[in-house]
């Protein structure tokens, strides 16, 4: 006698059928589990049929009330908060039930069914990047005296649901598996090839990342590599600053770099590309105009000041904001000055261009320009920001500071909202073509709705982050300052689109600028 139903709790009231075969007859009945919370009786009515003679007899009962049976409670908790691809993690499972019976459980990682699993099991996983989630259900066995003779039931009630945990694939540039080496802090912004790998410096290499498998040196160097690359996306070819003052070209396609001697001042700034030339920002304040080989045509002293931020390109300009506090619009042609604004402020972050070609930029006032150096307007942020802003298509403005508070602006420069999230933001935050506004406090990654900065997700890292991440293929690349680079799945499917916003640092994931 097949005696078996099955009732999931996930909503106040489920109903099941069960059936009970015999040789000649077969009882079908329909079971109503009644709100638990409200302790009522579970109700049973059935009809036996007869399947010799094809009928349904009188019922052989009406209604059976019995107790309601009280579902299980279950626990799953998990070795790690953040788990990185391919390492193993163990989940432990923590059962018990009101009524006293022995619950049991089954866990499903990666389409793999693990179980039975009773109180206090655990199982070792290993953990998959596209499998985020740990399902599990919970179930235990009630058997009531139905008060009829001449059937005997099983209830099983059961609980499903299941467990987000985050899985991330994690490198370090010291090329361990686990903690990095004394090699730094990663602050160059990962950027991508035309066919999808990932670029980015460390403090002794230049570094070519899958982003499904590894990673392998591309050019060895004495000096850090603080300066982010620019992809010629007609050429797949990469362009990028060291701090000793070379330029790094190279060609993804054929595996090939080679460096020229550019400054004698370190090189922090993304490199602009922009038809046949490059425009390499140093330190010292010297901008050059070099050929696509890397030739310099020409070079001009834009200020005295140090610069650390990466410049923009304008209609027929170059943004160029200094350390001490001047922003500079230059001749793409001879680098001659077309105008300069003295904020008194310190800039260390780079720029945001609206559709319109308003800029902004971030110091401890939000800043904004008209392309012809016109003030729109500036509002004091409460302490100092290190990275740019960014625009969404809606004309919000989001920026970050060092004190812990996001602020959300409209093109006009009125506070629409202000968020203390804690730790200091050190990076540009990104945003998604859903909207979601993704930014780094501290140590932790928020996912925020960019309407009122309440938080959607957030996922805790290992250290700090002065690295501007970057959005590719719905993944977030973050880098650390322990030297990790961490690629997180995000919420959105792309970031949203750079010809009608600037949702992150240098507006794209080649870093084009403009």
């Amino acid at each position: 006698m097949d005696t078996f139903v099955t009732i999931t709790v996930d909503e106040e009231t489920k109903t099941a059928t069960r059936k009970v075969t015999g040789a000649t007859s077969v009882y079908e009945a329909a079971f109503t589990l009644a709100l638990v919370d409200e302790d009522k009786p579970i109700e049973i009515s059935a009809q036996a049929y007869d399947a010799v003679n094809d009928q349904y007899s009188e019922p052989a009962y009406d209604y059976i009330t019995i107790d309601a049976n009280d579902p299980p409670f279950g626990v799953l908790v998990v070795s790690e908060t953040l788990i990185e691809a391919g390492q193993p993690f163990t989940v432990r499972i923590y059962l018990s039930d009101p009524d006293g019976d022995t619950p049991f459980g089954t866990v499903t990682y990666n389409g793999v069914n693990y179980g039975p699993l009773y109180d206090g099991s655990s199982i070792g996983l290993t953990a998959s990047f596209e499998a985020a989630r740990v399902e599990f259900t919970f179930t235990d066995a009630y058997e009531p005296d139905p008060q009829v003779r001449s059937v005997h039931k099983d209830i099983t009630v059961t609980i499903t649901g299941s467990l987000e945990i985050e899985t991330i694939w994690l490198l370090t540039t010291s090329g361990d598996t686990y903690p990095p080496d004394e090699s730094g802090p990663i602050y160059s912004s990962p950027a991508f090839t035309v066919d999808g790998w990932v670029m980015i410096g460390g403090q002794t290499n230049l570094y070519k990342i899958s982003p499904s498998s590894g990673y392998y040196i591309v050019y060895e160097n004495t000096s850090p590599i603080w300066s982010s690359p620019s992809i010629d996306y007609r050429t797949n070819k990469l362009y990028v600053g060291t701090n000793d003052g070379k330029l790094v070209i190279y060609d993804a396609d054929t595996d090939v770099y080679e460096f020229k001697v550019v400054s004698g001042y370190a090189i922090w700034t993304a490199p602009l590309i922009i038809g046949s030339n490059v425009f390499v920002l140093d330190a010292g304040g010297f901008l050059h105009c070099l050929d696509l080989d890397g030739n310099e045509l020409w070079t001009t002293l834009v200020t005295w000041n140090e610069v650390w931020s990466s410049p923009i390109i304008g209609d027929s300009h170059i943004y160029v904001a200094e350390t001490g506090g001047d922003i500079h619009a230059v001749s793409l042609y001879d680098g001659d000055t077309i105008w300069q604004y003295s904020t008194g402020d310190k800039f260390t972050g780079g720029f945001a261009k609206d559709s319109e070609g308003n800029i902004y930029i971030a110091g401890e006032y939000l800043w904004s320009f008209t392309s012809s150096g016109s003030l729109r307007f500036s509002a004091y942020l409460g302490s100092r920001t290190y990275a740019n802003p960014v625009v969404s298509r809606t004309g919000r403005v989001f920026v970050g500071t060092i004190g812990g508070d996001l602020y959300a602006f409209n093109l006009n420069g009125n506070i629409i909202w202000q968020k203390h999230l804690g730790g200091s933001i050190l990076c540009s935050g990104v945003i998604g073509n859903n909207g979601v506004l993704y930014i780094v406090s501290g140590t932790t990654l928020f996912a925020l709705n960019p309407s009122d900065g309440s938080i959607l997700d957030y996922l805790e890292l290992d250290n700090f982050v002065e690295s501007n991440p970057v959005f590719h293929g719905r993944r977030l690349y973050i880098a650390d300052e322990s030297g990790r680079l961490y690629i997180v799945k995000a919420l959105s499917d792309t970031i949203s689109d750079p010809s009608t916003s600037w949702p992150m640092f240098q507006r794209d994931w080649y870093h084009s600028g403009w």
